[in-house]
């Protein structure tokens, strides 16, 4: 199998390691450890990593096809920076329980 790892670093991490030192790090340690080999062009697996001073996530696609491009995705819905701008101009205070609902066209939230 092939694969390629692609990091980020983040907060101090981003002033101890650069990017391509981890991958390089990790690329290595999993051609040790699985045997397998690694390609930068067209892997058959693409690792992310992503490493900050408070977590590390780790991140193996599924899939190749993007998120966009998929099929059950008929319309395009409410950005969830846009839902959370919404709801915050809402300005609901602590304690109080409220439904709010905005329809936009052909999606729902409902906060």
């Amino acid at each position: 199998m092939s694969f390629r790892v692609s990091c980020r670093c983040s907060g101090k991490m981003a002033k101890r390691f650069t990017a391509q030192e981890l991958g390089r790090a990790i690329g290595v340690a999993l051609a040790k450890e699985m045997g397998w080999k690694a390609e930068l062009r067209n892997p058959t697996l693409e690792v992310f990593i992503h490493l900050s001073d408070i977590h590390c996530v780790v991140g193996i696609p599924i899939v190749r096809l993007p998120l966009a491009s998929r099929d059950y995705i008929k319309t395009v819905g409410l950005r969830s920076t846009v839902a959370w701008a919404m709801a915050y101009l809402a300005d609901i205070k602590v304690g109080i329980n409220v439904l709010i609902i905005f329809v936009i066209e052909y999606g729902i939230f409902a906060y």
